[in-house]
């Protein structure tokens, strides 16, 4: 059976560029080496203590970050071998694509957002925070996990940082809810702080996005695994909500006949059929129902997509790779990038039917509120803990954060010559950081013990409100904390609530 394959818009590995520039590896790819290091990340293995949508450590069944990033590989790798795309791209950034994820799911990254818009309070450490300091969402963080917090900087390619960006989307929705009622927050015109009012700035991400530039780095590999992450979510949102008995094998069957029966081949309807004489028996239906639905998506992903990539080659005149990438920055459109990779109309519409649904019965449920609740509550506490008595935080942190606030003068020095600033430099012993660094002198770096006193004096004695230090300090420290808590697991970060609040 003839298969049109797509090699001409495969990415190129020779094309690949990183920000700092490598001599190529003797045996393994750009892209192989990408994915290498994305594999033998802290970051990576940590995926394995996040959650997914319940709690990782509530059952040994349940999936975690590190199995749903399993998945979306494997959904990817299929769709980009059937098109004749690369293989070694679509799994580097689908591997890395939930490296900037928060424990507790998504309910950890909305809190992080919540804190560094303002819309949390914390005293009045957050009440002016900078609107190039403000945000947190999980895809742009990833691709600050990649380049600057991993300990050993993994300089990936950028069409595999773009990736990782764009396997979401880049802004949230508008966070008043529909028909007038409040934000999550219960913020109403005169309480709400983000300007404009109910939109979240995700302003500190800005120099990411610009780096990335959409017209450069783009590739259909990126668009692949994006869709992958939502095949991925449909599926395993069905098994849970069998798993923990929110929703019967029959009412899902229902579910699924009624928006799908226009549109499903007779495989499906066998499946379905199957489905029907299983209704008692939930483990055997799961396996069922995982067939059905990651086979179905996939295959008519496959073939709507076979179609709009026909359509692309012929509007703009590609022939082969040197077409392509000749041409690749003038044809970038966002609108048409976006339905190059896509579900057939029939199958999105009802596919996005479903999306909501199960949105509603399985986030809305008893199980995933009260795990959202427990979430939100143990990751607010930690930064309120941490926010106010940094010494608190381990060793390794605090060094980040006399790192971090330095670099901060660092990046700025004009601005920062001015006298107001004396007093922060001086507290910081900057110049002593500065004539280290560019002398490379690691004994002479200062120890632990002398950079939290170092911050002891900053936190407590820098205060003034019409001194910009304490708004640079405060800037800081919430970045880094933010940092901190976004890179833990469920277990680590319980742990470390039950430390601190003993309970």
């Amino acid at each position: 059976m003839y298969r049109e394959l797509f090699t001409e818009l495969a990415a190129l590995d020779n094309e690949a560029k990183r920000e700092k520039t490598e001599d190529d590896h003797p045996i393994r790819s750009r892209f192989q080496r990408d994915r290498d290091r994305i594999l033998y990340s802290r970051a990576f293995r940590r995926l394995n203590g996040k959650t997914q949508v319940f709690l990782a450590a509530k059952d040994d069944h349940v999936r975690n970050r590190l199995t749903h990033t399993l998945e979306v590989n494997q959904i990817a790798q299929t769709i980009s071998k059937e098109l004749g795309l690369n293989l070694e791209l679509t799994e580097a950034i689908a591997l890395g694509h939930d490296l900037g994820h928060t424990p507790f799911g998504h309910v950890g990254e909305r809190t992080l957002n919540h804190i560094m818009n303002g819309c949390y309070k914390i005293a009045d450490f957050n009440d002016s925070i900078n609107e190039n300091n403000k945000g947190f969402k999980h895809n742009l963080q990833g691709v600050r996990v990649a380049k600057d917090l991993e300990q050993s900087k993994m300089n990936l390619t950028k069409e595999v940082l773009w990736g990782i960006l764009h396997h979401s989307k880049l802004e949230y929705k508008e966070c008043k809810k529909e028909n007038g009622v409040l934000c999550d927050l219960k913020h109403n015109n005169t309480t709400c702080v983000n300007k404009p009012l109910y939109h979240y700035n995700l302003g500190f991400y800005d120099e990411y996005i610009k780096d990335l530039d959409s017209s450069k780095f783009w590739t259909i590999e990126g668009l692949i695994v994006s869709m992958a992450d939502e095949i991925a979510q449909r599926h395993h949102d069905i098994e849970d909500a069998i798993e923990f008995n929110i929703l019967s094998i029959e009412v899902l069957v229902d579910e699924l006949e009624k928006r799908f029966k226009d549109v499903f081949r007779d495989e499906d309807r066998n499946l379905i059929g199957e489905l029907k004489k299983l209704k008692d028996e939930k483990n055997k239906a799961i396996g069922v129902f995982s067939k059905l639905i990651v086979d179905f998506l996939t295959t008519k992903l496959i073939e709507n997509t076979r179609f709009e990539l026909k359509r692309f080659k012929q509007v703009n005149n590609i022939e082969n790779s040197d077409d392509f990438y000749k041409n690749k920055s003038k044809i970038f459109d966002n609108k048409v990038i976006e339905n190059l990779v896509s579900f057939p109309e029939q199958v999105k519409n009802a596919d996005k039917e479903l999306q909501e649904y199960l949105r509603k019965r399985i986030l809305n449920s008893f199980e995933a509120q009260r795990m959202d609740g427990l979430g939100q509550y143990v990751i607010r506490k930690l930064f309120e803990a941490y926010t106010y008595n940094p010494q608190q935080l381990p060793d390794k942190t605090m060094k980040t954060l006399y790192t971090n606030i330095c670099h901060m003068i660092e990046n700025e020095e004009k601005k920062y010559e001015d006298n107001k600033y004396q007093k922060i430099k001086g507290l910081l012993e900057y110049d002593k950081y500065k004539k280290n660094k560019e002398e490379g002198d690691e004994k002479k770096k200062l120890d632990v013990g002398e950079i939290r006193n170092i911050i002891s004096a900053l936190h407590y004695h820098i205060y003034d409100e019409e001194n910009e230090s304490s708004n640079l300090y405060n800037n800081v420290l919430l970045r880094t904390i933010c940092d901190y808590i976004a890179g833990m697991t469920d277990k680590y970060a319980l742990e470390e609530h039950k430390k601190l609040y003993n309970c």
